[in-house]
C-alpha cells in the first residue's frame, strides 16, 4: 500500500508545519468522525499508542481533494513542504502492539505507523 503524505523534510506534517496557513473545512474529517476509521482509532487510543501513527492519503487523487486549494500548496511548497510517498504492508502488525496493524485505511485518509514505512520518494507540491 502506498501513503501520500504533505509533510517538511523533518517530517512534520502539514497542520503542525510552520506553513502560516491550514487547510480546514468539513472535507477534512477527524479520525474519529470517518466511519471506517472510527474503531480503529478508538483502539490506539485505547492502546495509548496513537502517537505513533501519523496521517496521510490513499492516492495522489485523494491527497488532491483533502488539500484542494491551489493557493494553500503554493504557500505549503515555499515554506518547504512536500508529498512524501511511503510504502506500507496494511496487513502487518505493530511490532509494539500485536493487536494494533500498521496502516488502517478510512474513507478520506489513512493512518498509518510512519517508523514501519519505507519512504520511497518526494513529490514537489507544485506538481499536483
Amino acid at each position: 500500500m502506498l501513503v501520500f503524505r504533505i509533510e517538511d523534510a523533518a517530517g512534520v506534517g502539514a497542520y503542525r508545519s510552520n506553513c502560516e496557513s491550514h487547510p480546514v473545512d468539513h472535507t477534512q474529517p477527524a479520525p474519529w468522525e470517518d466511519p471506517k476509521l472510527r474503531m480503529a482509532w478508538a483502539g490506539l487510543c485505547d492502546d495509548g499508542i496513537h502517537k505513533d501513527y501519523y496521517f496521510g492519503c490513499g492516492s495522489l487523487t485523494q491527497l488532491r481533494r483533502w488539500f484542494h486549494c491551489e493557493d494553500w500548496r503554493r504557500t505549503a511548497h515555499e515554506a518547504g513542504l512536500r508529498v512524501s510517498v511511503y510504502k506500507i504492508d496494511p496487513l502487518a502488525f505493530n511490532p509494539n502492539e500485536r493487536t494494533a496493524r500498521l496502516a488502517y485505511r478510512g474513507s478520506k485518509q489513512v493512518i498509518f505507523r510512519r517508523e514501519s514505512a519505507q519512504h520511497v520518494r518526494s513529490i514537489p507540491l507544485t506538481d499536483l
